[in-house]
């Protein structure tokens, strides 16, 4: 926080941007162009009132943030390009605009003498400390700016070389000379305050009945934190519709699309989210039992690239991709989903690819009363994406670079 607030350049407290950042959850807020307000979350004020008490009354005490480091993430795999860049898709063509994303996950724990109750799962107690933990986890997710194909070659080194490392002082100190690259004030003199942050992102299961993600991005050219839509991510409304699902249909040569013509989106997602349209040309391709289905592949990419349909139905995830450790010992690894590390037993024997993936039944062919076919890989696909991104990261550090396309090789999150 004290990096976003740039206090120098801004004057803004970091303490007071921290507060105003979790005080936008106390009343309804409408960003960007969204047509249905997120309602009010009113439990927030007694985490806000919990953390002034145990910073003495007056402004929160960042030193006594009640949020601990689950992961600290290379997604170099999110690099754009000149032509169909980037995306949780991938892209080829064109050299790099950037070398992707560099994020920080948080769990929000609370310590004793925290009163927050929350509505969902009261927290796991931690006998030898006190703290519990909480479903409400925190991204902050940079913009590593770094054009071209040599920058991005040079970073991939960078991350590679860690592995040489022993986990010790050494091994920090290199971490901390790669992430400050992105964290430090000053990092994108184009961008809010001068910080690197692309958008801060909350997935949150305790202040309210309902799982919720919100998205938090700094304004120009400088400012507080403001409440913004979710990117690419559409909202309820549209779901399951006739225009939806004639626009997935009209836009097949965009996978995945750069860019959504939707207003707002969706905050309050199921577990069984997964975004699709109805009554239109996609319905009979959806059901269709042969390859080369792209239509459905089309939908698919666009249900993932939805935060609420990769953290849901469309991976087959109950929320969280990174969960909160379950004791608070500094030895503990932070809990990863089945479709970053795969499966060790596949339940799906009979199915044509091998190997230690998650696999996943396409929702919307089940919708629609369709039969699964194994071998069909628009029907049934498989992910282990920890893999992926690894393959990636190899392919940017031993390009060559002596001409562009750069790095054409494209590398298939499912399988």
């Amino acid at each position: 926080m004290t990096e976003l607030a740039n206090q120098p350049l801004t004057g803004i407290d970091p303490a007071h941007l921290a507060e105003d950042w979790l005080a936008s959850w106390l009343t309804p807020q409408l960003p960007g162009s969204a047509s249905i307000p997120v309602p009010a979350r009113p439990m927030m004020q007694q985490l806000i009132d919990d953390w002034r008490a145990v910073s003495g009354g007056g402004d929160l005490d960042l030193k006594k943030a009640p949020f601990r480091l689950l992961a600290i993430v290379n997604r170099i795999d999110l690099s754009r390009r000149g032509k169909g860049g980037g995306g949780y898709g991938g892209g080829i063509g064109g050299d790099f605009l950037d070398a992707g994303e560099g994020r920080f996950v948080f769990g929000l724990v609370l310590p004793a003498g925290y009163t927050v109750k929350g509505y969902n799962k009261p927290g796991v107690l931690d006998s030898k400390t006190g703290c519990r933990l909480t479903p409400f986890t925190v991204i902050f997710e940079y913009k590593v700016d770094k054009p071209g194909c040599k920058k991005v070659r040079d970073w991939a080194q960078q991350w590679r070389a860690l592995d040489t490392l022993p986990f010790g002082a050494t091994y920090n100190a290199a971490l901390q000379a790669i992430t400050d690259q992105f964290t430090v004030a000053g990092a994108s003199p184009s961008r809010g305050n001068r910080s690197a942050l692309g958008q801060l992102r909350t997935n949150d299961f305790l202040m309210a009945p309902l799982w919720q993600m919100r998205e938090h991005q700094l304004p120009l050219p400088t400012g507080f934190l403001s409440p913004h839509q979710v990117a690419d991510t559409v909202e309820l409304f549209h779901n399951n519709t006739t225009s939806f699902g004639a626009w997935i249909v009209s836009n097949l040569m965009q996978l995945p699309p750069q860019s959504f013509p939707w207003a707002g989106a969706s905050d309050v997602p199921s577990p069984g989210t997964f975004w699709d349209g109805a009554h239109s040309a996609i319905d009979t391709l959806l059901i269709t039992s042969g390859p080369g289905n792209d239509a459905n592949d089309a939908r698919q990419n666009v249900s993932f690239s939805a935060c609420s349909g990769c953290h849901a139905r469309e991976t087959d995830t109950d929320f969280v991709h990174i969960d909160n450790r379950t004791l608070l010992g500094a030895a503990q690894e932070a809990l990863l989903s089945e479709f970053l590390l795969g499966e060790k037993v596949s339940p799906f024997a009979n199915n044509a690819v091998t190997g230690n993936l998650h696999f996943v039944d396409d929702p919307s062919v089940l919708a629609r009363g369709g039969v699964i076919n194994p071998t069909n890989p628009q029907h049934r696909r498989g992910f282990r994406d920890l893999e992926f991104r690894q393959q990636k990261l190899v392919e940017f550090a031993t390009q060559s670079c002596l001409g562009c396309p750069c790095s054409t090789r494209s590398w298939s999150r499912t399988r």
